[in-house]
């Protein structure tokens, strides 16, 4: 995936070039609800996996952890993107 704010020329050198302030309030305002939708996703299929094994509340705890887990791996992305 490309960044935005950055391009690279023919030398190979990299010229950084900022994008409008919507496109850069899109970007980083869309980390909130990566957020919450990979947090909320992770549980829930953790719980439905618990009602269909049997096995509560340990699946939805897993579930929790991956789902959180995924969405800060998802902020550290788009923090190295940034730099």
């Amino acid at each position: 995936m490309y960044n935005i704010s950055e391009l690279e020329r023919k030398d190979g050198k990299k010229e950084n070039k900022k994008g409008s302030p919507l496109q850069e309030f899109a970007q980083y305002g869309s980390l909130g609800m990566t957020m919450v939708i990979s947090t909320v996703g992770g549980y829930f299929l953790g719980y439905w996996l618990d009602k269909k094994l049997g096995t509560s509340p340990y699946l939805s705890l897993i579930g929790l952890f991956l789902g959180i887990s995924a969405g800060f791996y998802q902020l550290y992305k788009t923090a190295k993107r940034s730099e």
